[in-house]
Order: C-alpha cells, then sequence, then structure tokens
C-alpha cells in the first residue's frame, strides 16, 4: 500500500502546489473567455478533469480541482451544480481505469493480467459516458437549470433592513 499512498500525496501536494499559485485559476478565466455555450463549458469540464486525472495521477483530484474552478462558472450560466458533478463524474473516475498511471489503472491492470491498451476497447462504459454527456451539453437534454430563489416580501423587508 505504501505506493499507493505515497503516489495519493504527491498528488495531493502537486495540487496544492498548483492552487497557491493560481496556476490554475489564470489557466481556466482564460479558458472561460471563449467559452459561449453550455455544450462548450461542458466538453471544457471533461478536458480539465481528464487532464488533471492524467497530470495528478489521482481521480480524487480531478473530483476536487475541477469542481472548485468551475463551480461559479456553471452558476453564471444559470446551471444546478449538479451538471457539474455528472460531468466531473463521467471524465473523471470512469476514465480513471483508463489511465495506466493512475491508482485505479494500475488495479485494473494487475488484476485482469493484461496492459491498459488490451482492455481499452471493452471498457465501453468507461468512454461512452464522456459522449453521452457532450451530447447532453450540446442538446440541452437531461441538463438542470439553477433552481430559481423565490422571496417573499416579509424576506425581501429583511434583506433591506440589513443593508
Amino acid at each position: 500500500m505504501m505506493s499507493t499512498i505515497l503516489l495519493v500525496f504527491c498528488a495531493f501536494s502537486f495540487a496544492g502546489a498548483l492552487t497557491l499559485t493560481g496556476a490554475l485559476t489564470i489557466i481556466i478565466n482564460h479558458l472561460l473567455t471563449v467559452i459561449h455555450s453550455v455544450g462548450q463549458l461542458i466538453a471544457a469540464t471533461i478536458g480539465t478533469t481528464i487532464l488533471v486525472t492524467a497530470a495528478t495521477s489521482n481521480g480524487k483530484l480531478a473530483l476536487l480541482v475541477p469542481a472548485e474552478l468551475y463551480q461559479d462558472a456553471y452558476r453564471r450560466m444559470g446551471l444546478d451544480t449538479k451538471n457539474l458533478s455528472r460531468t466531473i463524474e463521467d471524465a473523471g473516475t470512469v476514465i480513471e481505469p483508463l489511465i495506466p498511471w493512475t491508482a485505479a489503472g494500475v488495479y485494473m491492470a494487475t488484476t485482469l493480467g493484461v496492459s491498459t491498451l488490451d482492455f481499452f476497447p471493452w471498457a465501453v462504459q468507461c468512454y461512452s459516458a464522456i459522449f453521452f454527456a457532450l451530447i447532453y451539453g450540446f442538446t440541452g437534454f437531461g441538463i438542470a437549470k439553477a433552481p430559481i430563489k423565490v422571496t417573499t416580501p416579509m424576506e425581501n423587508s429583511k434583506q433591506e433592513a440589513t443593508s
């Protein structure tokens, strides 16, 4: 287990350095300037999640880092954050076993006794999730809008009183 724990420790250290330096935030802000549709936002989320998984060798970071980076973008587009959660899951957790140097990739390859590239064609569920996420994003099918917060006159007066 030491090799797996060491891999996780190094991955979290790497992510911490990227977060503290603000490198990921700068990259994402530049990326968000060219995103104008829900489909593009979902495609960018998928790409970022796969990139974080491959760069850090850790699927847990691939869930945390893009979620932090994209949550405001999803809110600005009027989308419920469950879309973000689903997209990160589609591109993170299920893709991780297909990347040979991640813990899940090493586990799958050693358990099955074949290389990752050998079982890739048969892992249809892993990569089909990405295609469905893109179809959902570009067609709008299954995309949840953010709930509209309805305020009562009483709540409005309370907000004005505290302002």
